[in-house]
Order: structure tokens, then sequence, then C-alpha cells
């Protein structure tokens, strides 16, 4: 089934979320989507929403799944704020502007086995009021997407396994939107079995603009990869039992644990 986004059309093809305020139960649970293809027209909006209605107060989606579905050509493929839980798997997000775009209040969800390719931006976290925190993010693969693959800005606690970037203009930045605000800051994210092929920029892989705490474990980088790792900010991050060569790694501090030690050769 494909379903074509209407010239013109300004709202979501589809909307997971409880509109009516008059009902018992606000928030919708338990429901998803599955085996579709959604086109948009290049500047429609959005593919999917999954969030609450700001008209309605509580209506925050709860453990829905979005499933074997293919997104292609929107402004913002798949929108996902004020949601807790869920599940988007095996999913194909190509052509869009945005792949998957989390803003405010997006926590616990799970996103595995997604293909991101042909975007600009693939997964794009920018919470600006409540941080949207503990996703899991499983074997997924972000290739050929024109600016940042992965921007994770305003969110903590996330978890990429053995997930794959090549030839995107940067594979993964860790920012922050609002420095002063200690909640909104990236903290505690783990890169697990990761690897990283070459940016087709020449750009660094990864950057880490603020980032506290974070993990990188059994990662690997392509030695076509300049650098891997750029620390221009932030504290207390680890790198456990990565093959990457020191010279790949830019800023290099005393806040900067590398385990075995000497291993970056």
């Amino acid at each position: 089934t494909v379903l074509r986004a209407a010239s013109g059309l300004t709202a979501p093809v589809i909307r997971l979320v409880q509109p009516d305020a008059s009902a018992a139960e606000r928030e919708i649970q338990g429901c998803g989507i599955e085996n579709l293809a959604i086109v948009g027209g290049g500047s429609t909006p959005v593919g999917i929403d999954y969030g609450a209605d700001p008209a309605v107060s509580g209506s925050n989606p709860r453990s829905c799944w979005i499933r074997g579905i293919r997104v292609e050509r929107f402004k913002t493929g798949i929108r996902v704020s004020w949601a807790e839980g869920g599940h988007i798997e095996d999913c194909k997000l190509i052509y869009n502007t945005t792949g998957i775009q989390v803003a405010d209040g997006a926590s616990g969800l799970q996103l595995t086995h997604c293909d991101f390719r042909h975007n600009s931006a693939a997964l794009n976290v920018r919470a600006t009021s409540m941080p949207s925190n503990e996703w899991s993010v499983v074997r997924c693969h972000f290739e050929s997407n024109t600016g940042t693959a992965v921007t994770l800005a305003g969110a903590q606690a996330w978890t990429f396994l053995r997930c794959k970037w090549e030839g995107n203009g940067v594979h993964v930045v860790f920012d922050s939107p609002n420095v002063s605000n200690v909640s909104l800051r990236p903290d505690s994210h783990q890169l697990i079995a990761a690897s990283f092929n070459k940016t087709a920029t020449g750009a660094a892989g990864i950057a880490v603009n603020q980032g506290t705490r974070l993990m990188f474990q059994g990662c690997t980088a392509s030695p076509a990869l300049g650098q891997a790792i750029v620390f221009r900010a932030g504290w207390g991050s680890t790198l456990l039992g990565c093959s990457f060569k020191l010279s790949q790694v830019a800023g290099l501090n005393s806040g900067i644990t590398v385990i075995p030690t000497g291993s970056l050769a």
C-alpha cells in the first residue's frame, strides 16, 4: 500500500494521537502501523506524527509501533514529541530533509533495524524545554546523508548498539541547545560496537561540542576516516577497547579515559 501526499498538504499524512479532549482515556496506547510506503512531494511537512496534540493536555501516545514503513520526500519523515515508549522498526527513511525529528519530552523509545539514506539529516534530536531521554538505537544504518546524520542536543542516556555510519556529511554531533540548562546537555550517551567509514566531505566523523560521561565501547573507524572523534568540549568520556588510531582522535585531555591505556596507536 502506498499513501501519497496530495499537493499542498500541510497536515501529517498519519497521526498517532488522541485528539478528543473529552475522552476518558486521553493517551493512545498499543496501536501501530506497518507495511506501508508514504510518499511526500518534497515540500510536504510531515509524513508520520507520533506526538501529543497541543490542544489536548495529557494526550501523549504510549507504546505504539511503526514497523516496515518506507517514508520518503518529506520535510520531516517521522516527527516524535511528547511520547512515552514505542518502537520504530525495519523502516526506510530516504530523500527527506530530516528522516526522524525528535523534539521535547519523547523518552524510552526503541529504533531498530532502520535504514537512513539520502536525507539531509537522518536522525535529529533537538529538545529545548524537556529532554528526550533513554532511547535505544539498534543495528541502524546511516549512509549518504548530505548533512549531519545524527545530532543529539537536549537528550541524555541514548544507546547506539551495532550501528554503522558511512558517506555522510558528518556522522554524529553531540551538542546542547542551551548550555546553561544542565538537563539539556548531552549526557551519558553510549556508542557500542559502532563502525565509522569515511565522511563524504572529509569532515570528522564525530564532533563532541558538548558532552559529559560519553562512552565509546568497541567502536571501529576506517583508516579512510581522517578524524574519527574531535573533542571540543565536555568531560568524563571513556574510550573502551576502540580501534582508532591516535591521529584519528583530536582533543584528548585529562577528562578522557582510554582503556586499555595506550591503545590508541
